[in-house]
């Protein structure tokens, strides 16, 4: 038998996803353990250097975001664009914290998906 037949043999279970593939034993424990899972590290100092700049990430793209949604929400809120665009901003800073301890709890698995840092 192919690996390929050994494999499919193995893996009973399927979800389908949105895209209309569907996710295999394995891959669909890949799946939820790349959704919920901490920053890869050997030390405490590495775990966190690492869940520092995954917020920072975060941060940021929360403020990227918050560029459009303050001229979208000034208009629907009846706010000014800059009051909107701070109330984003602040809100972006929250997902950023969130980020912060879910990449530095250590109850959670290791993200699967980035390794440890090398060195």
């Amino acid at each position: 038998m192919t690996s390929e037949g050994n494999y499919m043999k193995k893996c009973h279970v399927s979800v389908p996803v949105s895209s209309g593939t569907v996710l295999w034993g394995d891959q669909m424990n890949l799946s939820v353990t790349s959704l919920v899972s901490s920053a890869p590290g050997k030390s405490v100092g590495e775990k966190a250097k690492l869940a520092v700049l995954r917020a920072l990430r975060t941060f940021i793209q929360g403020v990227a975001a918050a560029l459009p949604a303050g001229g979208a929400g000034a208009e629907i809120l009846s706010v000014g664009y800059w009051e909107m665009f701070g109330v984003s901003v602040l809100v972006a800073g929250f997902t950023a914290l969130a980020s912060l301890l879910q990449n530095l709890a250590t109850f959670l698995p290791e993200d699967p998906v980035n390794p440890p840092p090398a060195g």
